[in-house]
């Protein structure tokens, strides 16, 4: 694992994907000066989790399946918590306004957003970590 990589407060990814953890890598590193990034690639960090719980449990969906219907099936055939579907629709709320609204975000609103990414995070780690 790349050196900057370990420095993550997300680095715990790393047992399940290096991608998850260099996007939350990249959201961390791009919340002061970029904070419509950092939004983007919180979204993407929470449709990187919501994929490899679909591969994990065996949930099929195709190219064209949005993140917010991939997010109903995990809801639906998994009986997800409201707080952790919560968690994944905030974050792809925040992304999808950070790419397609004009608005500039402020760092506090940035940083309220990494809350819902740690929790996730966390919760997909204790789930299905080893």
């Amino acid at each position: 694992m790349d050196v900057k990589l370990q420095q993550s407060s997300f680095r715990f990814l790393a047992e399940h994907s290096e991608s998850m953890l260099r996007v939350a890598y990249d959201a961390e590193r791009y919340f002061r000066n970029d904070q419509e990034t950092a939004l983007f690639k919180l979204r993407k960090l929470g449709e990187f989790i919501a994929q490899n719980i679909a591969e994990r449990c065996g949930i099929r969906y195709d190219r064209q399946t949005t993140h917010h219907q991939l997010m109903a099936l995990l809801a639906r055939e998994l009986e997800l918590d409201n707080k952790i579907y919560d968690c994944f629709d905030t974050l792809r709320r925040l992304g999808n306004d950070a790419v397609h609204k004009d608005k500039v975000f402020t760092l506090e609103e940035v940083s309220r957003a990494f809350e819902p990414a740690w929790h996730l995070a966390k919760w997909f780690h204790r789930t299905f970590g080893k």
